[in-house]
């Protein structure tokens, strides 16, 4: 799956938010709670058919939606996120 097609679905989650400005190389930050937080990775998993454990977390891949995106693409291509 492409940038553009994970990120059009991401718009669809409920939860994370994305302005119609925000685009594939956004360095946009995702700011939540832990709860709300929680929910939007159960949400990405179950979207993106990934398992999202917690080095995924610690190294920082969810922090703007550009990582975001680029955690998702390895993931579902099996390379692991750096």
């Amino acid at each position: 799956m492409n940038r553009q097609d994970i990120l059009d679905k991401l718009r669809d989650l409920p939860g994370l938010e994305l302005d119609a400005e925000d685009t594939l190389y956004c360095d946009k930050k995702i700011v939540m709670d832990s709860l709300a937080f929680l929910k939007l990775m159960t949400l990405i998993e179950q979207t993106f058919h990934i398992s999202i454990d917690d080095e995924d977390w610690a190294r920082g891949g969810f922090a703007s939606v550009s990582s975001l995106l680029d955690s998702i693409q390895k993931k579902q291509s099996g390379e692991e996120p750096e």
